[in-house]
């Protein structure tokens, strides 16, 4: 499983456990592949409340915070 860390624009980290992100509009989305081969959403944040998004320590989107 997969590990992505989401840097808020408030200050706050969360450490989430997931498979994949996908950005759906104005969201990213992090599920997990369930037993069945389904996805199963596991958290969902706002794409204006990201600072930065890493996957496994690697940053994979970097927002503006000052704009």
């Amino acid at each position: 499983m997969a590990g992505y860390r989401i840097y808020l624009v408030d200050g706050a980290r969360r450490d989430l456990s997931a498979d994949r992100c996908r950005h759906a509009g104005s969201r990213y989305i992090f599920e997990r592949e369930s037993e069945s081969g389904g996805w199963q959403t596991v958290h969902e944040v706002a794409v204006v409340d990201v600072a930065q998004l890493q996957d496994g320590g690697v940053p994979v989107a970097e927002h503006d915070v000052t704009a």
